[in-house]
Formats: structure tokens, C-alpha cells, sequence
């Protein structure tokens, strides 16, 4: 089995993609890939991560972070495309906008924050947390004195 692992992929037009029909046996993952479809918003084939007429595909543990669609409305962060047996598992996707895959395929596992336009219809379609929240993180830095929590 080929992998694809543990890649940082940013500021982009595009992400990772297999357009190669019959691609079998890969998996893509622990990736994180940021800021994607900015360079040109008029691209119609933007995508994170794209999978065309493959199987055995497995893409998981991936981080999907500000990937819009374009300026026509397409372009997705993720795509399944006639692809068999493929697993779509364990992935986060953050302020990113579209997902989809045919029903050959597993889907679980995934987190989606400020994420829209997700058509993933896969044997198991579980999708966790979606929803449009936003969240907000903070941090001080120490001092002197030590602050007391009750």
C-alpha cells in the first residue's frame, strides 16, 4: 500500500489529487491542508483532496483548514468520484466549504466546524459536531503573580 503522510500543504490552488483512473491501495493521511483556493477564485477544480475512478482508497486523519469554494460556487475541500471502497474516516474540516462522495464508500467519523455544502452519502454517513458555531480561543501569559482558580 502506497501513503501519502504526514504532508503540510498550504497556500495552494490545490491540495493532493489522484486523477489517475484504477489508483488503488493509497492512503492519505495525517495531512494538514491550509488555506487552499486563493490564488485563483475562478478555478472550477479546486480541491483539497480529490479521488477520481479509484478503489481501496483511504483518506483519514486529514485537517482541512480555510478552503473555500470559488468565486462560480465550485470547488470542494474533498471528492470521491466514482471511487469504490474508498474510506473517508477521522478527518476535521474548519471554515472550509464542501464534501462529497458517491455511495460506494465508508464515511465516519468526521468533525465539521463552519463547514457547509457536505454531501456525503457513504455506507456509514456518520457525521459529529456539524454545525455552524464559532469558537473562540484564548490565552494569557504568566505573571508575576499567580492567578487562583476557584
Amino acid at each position: 500500500m502506497e501513503k501519502i503522510e504526514s504532508n503540510i500543504i498550504f497556500d495552494s490552488q490545490r491540495g493532493l489529487q489522484i486523477p489517475a483512473k484504477g489508483t488503488k491501495d493509497i492512503e492519505i493521511k495525517n495531512n494538514i491542508f491550509y488555506r487552499l483556493n486563493h490564488v485563483n477564485p475562478d478555478d472550477d477544480n479546486t480541491y483539497a483532496s480529490f479521488v477520481y475512478q479509484s478503489s481501496n482508497i483511504t483518506v483519514a486523519n486529514n485537517t482541512y483548514v480555510d478552503i473555500p469554494t470559488n468565486s462560480k460556487n465550485i470547488g470542494i475541500f474533498f471528492k470521491f468520484y466514482n471511487t469504490s471502497d474508498g474510506k473517508f474516516i477521522d478527518n476535521i474540516a474548519i471554515f472550509s466549504s464542501g464534501a462529497s462522495d458517491n455511495k460506494n464508500n465508508t464515511v465516519d467519523n468526521n468533525y465539521f466546524y463552519n463547514t457547509s455544502n457536505i454531501h456525503l452519502n457513504g455506507t456509514n454517513d456518520h457525521v459529529f459536531e456539524a454545525e455552524m458555531s464559532d469558537y473562540t480561543f484564548t490565552c494569557e501569559r504568566f505573571t508575576k503573580t499567580p492567578k487562583q482558580k476557584n
